[in-house]
C-alpha cells in the first residue's frame, strides 16, 4: 500500500498529524485504531482498485496554470526508456520553447529552457 493511500485511510479514520507520519507509523495507527480486531492491510488492499499499469506509449501533458506557470505530466513507455539509455541518455530533461508566432518546428532561440527532472515521477 502507498503512503498516499494510508494517509487517505489514517485521515478518514480521523488519526491527528498523519502527514507527518512515515509510512510505519501510518500502518502502526490505522491497526490501532481500527475497531475490527482481524483488521489488516490485505483487506484494505483488497477493497482498492488496481494500481494504474504504465502505458504503452510516451505521452505528454502540459496543463497551463496561468502566464507564468504550468503542470507537466508525463508516462515513459519503457521501449522509449531502454531506446533513450541504448543511446546514452543520463538524465531526462523537459525543454520548454517560446513557439508564439512561428511557423511549426522552429522556436526563437533565447527562449530555450531545460529543466531536469525525475524519470520516474
Amino acid at each position: 500500500m502507498t503512503l498516499r493511500q494510508l494517509r487517505h485511510i489514517a485521515s478518514e479514520l480521523g488519526i491527528t498529524l498523519y502527514s507527518r507520519k512515515t509510512k510505519e507509523e501510518l500502518v502502526e495507527a490505522i491497526s490501532s485504531r481500527q475497531d475490527e480486531p482481524d483488521f489488516s492491510l490485505a483487506a484494505l488492499e483488497s477493497d482498492l482498485p488496481p494500481a494504474p499499469r504504465p502505458s504503452e506509449e510516451t505521452r505528454v501533458v502540459f496543463l497551463p496554470r496561468d502566464p507564468q506557470w504550468a503542470y507537466v505530466f508525463w508516462e515513459i513507455s519503457e521501449a522509449d526508456r531502454e531506446e533513450a539509455l541504448r543511446h546514452g541518455a543520463q538524465q531526462l530533461c523537459l525543454r520548454v520553447a517560446d513557439v508564439t508566432g512561428l511557423a511549426g518546428g522552429s522556436s526563437h532561440p533565447h527562449t530555450l529552457q531545460e529543466v531536469v527532472v525525475d524519470s520516474h515521477a
